[in-house]
């Protein structure tokens, strides 16, 4: 826990040390999180804008949405809760659980109703706001141009192709949802306010339960927000009772799906008919860790080996550039295993 929380204290101080006058940009936090808004916006419509224009419905990801409608434009909001439970997995077992998927592309079908590029619009968005996370903590340690840097490799992942191209998906409501879990952090440890404290608390819980609800595998995320909750209050940046039950709601919410996951799946695979014993779950996660290493790892090493002379070149100490590379990497080694 004292390795955690001096991480945390280093990621605090990283906010308050910002270098944006450097790089002739604001100092104001809010005015520099704009900025790094805009051009993540301007990033996820470069990689993906076309299909707000040009996309249409798919026959394969697209049919559920329209067995809801019948023959209207959109859904009322008020049959969003009878839908779940009489047309999807939700309420109709089928070997999956995924209640926040569904929940999420039954509002859209109410908000959007058949528009197609209202739909891939908000898919932006979402790309958005996870690469505008990414971009905003890394560059409080690092400034906000060789932070952009280190966003490139994220970006060239080549799964994003898939994740983007098709409204199906539930990596894209995953994405959005890891970026507000990730701001949610940066609110409780860098936070100036208890109102700012507070609001990330509950946008990570938020997060979550949308996150372990989109899909199955995403569960690990819940076993985080835990870790950064009882952390802040051990920190006392919040209250005992507030950390106490937004554990409650994000454990209780995680164990339910798992409960009924447990119950849907047969012979030890999952939908996919992959192996779900723990031995089987090991093995792929240290082969995923592995493959990526290879793949990122030089040139993750050489922008950190940069990073550490420039840090040097201004007189500093490397403290936070370790304390900051060792973050980085457990966050790596999580999303990747």
């Amino acid at each position: 826990m004292a390795g955690a929380e001096k991480a945390l204290f280093v990621f605090e101080r990283a906010g308050n040390d910002a270098v944006s006058s450097r790089y002739r940009l604001p100092t104001n936090r809010l005015a520099m999180f704009g900025i790094i808004l805009g051009l993540s916006f301007l990033i996820a419509f470069a990689l993906t804008g076309n299909q707000i224009f040009y996309a249409n419905w798919g026959l394969v990801d697209d049919w559920e949405p329209f067995e809801w409608l019948g023959a209207r434009d959109s859904l009322p909001f008020s049959e969003i809760w009878n839908t779940l439970i009489t047309k999807t997995e939700v309420g109709l077992p089928t070997g999956r659980f995924r209640p926040a998927y569904y929940f999420l592309k039954a509002v859209e079908m109410a908000t959007w109703g058949t528009n197609v590029h209202l739909w891939y619009f908000f898919r932006t968005l979402e790309f958005a706001v996870f690469i505008a996370s990414i971009w905003w903590i890394t560059s409080r340690f690092v400034g906000i141009w060789p932070a952009a840097v280190l966003l490139i490799p994220v970006l060239a992942m080549p799964f994003w192709g898939d994740v983007w191209a098709r409204l199906g998906p539930s990596e894209a409501y995953g994405s959005g949802a890891l970026g507000v879990l990730l701001l949610g952090a940066y609110g409780i440890f860098a936070g100036k306010s208890a109102r700012v404290r507070v609001s990330g608390a509950v946008a990570i819980t938020v997060a979550t339960v949308i996150l372990v609800g989109v899909k199955e595998t995403l569960v690990p995320f819940a076993g985080l927000s835990v870790a950064l909750l009882v952390i802040a209050c051990a920190r006392r940046q919040l209250s005992l009772p507030l950390a106490g039950l937004l554990v409650v709601v994000v454990c209780g919410v995680t164990a339910a799906i798992m409960l009924v996951v447990q119950k849907t799946v047969s012979g030890g695979v999952d939908y996919y008919a992959k192996p779900i014993e723990l031995s089987s779950l090991v093995t792929i996660a240290r082969s995923s860790l592995l493959r990526a290493v290879s793949y990122w790892g030089p040139a993750y090493l050489a922008a950190g080996l940069g990073l550490a002379m420039l840090e040097r070149s201004r007189g500093q100490t490397l403290r936070r550039w370790a304390t900051a590379s060792l973050v980085a990497a457990a966050v790596f080694i999580f999303l990747v295993a």
